[in-house]
């Protein structure tokens, strides 16, 4: 993809192009932990959305049981 710059008599990566990749790097680390956590706090959300509905389906077959 990047391929070492070749200036003058020497070989290899030069400090932008170190830096530059440093900054993707560093980037790509950002976003991922980002999207993981915000994956985390809408599987929270989902988990609780979920147990509050079967709380309350529960006490309504509690409440039809109790009728009957």
């Amino acid at each position: 993809m990047w391929k070492p710059r070749k200036r003058g008599g020497r070989n290899g990566w030069v400090l932008p192009d170190a830096l530059l990749a440093l900054a993707v790097v560093c980037l790509a680390v950002t976003l991922t932990q980002d999207f993981l956590q915000t994956s985390q706090r809408l599987e929270q959300q989902r988990q609780a959305r979920l147990t509050a509905v079967r709380r309350e389906h529960d006490r309504a077959l509690l409440d039809w049981v109790a009728a009957q």
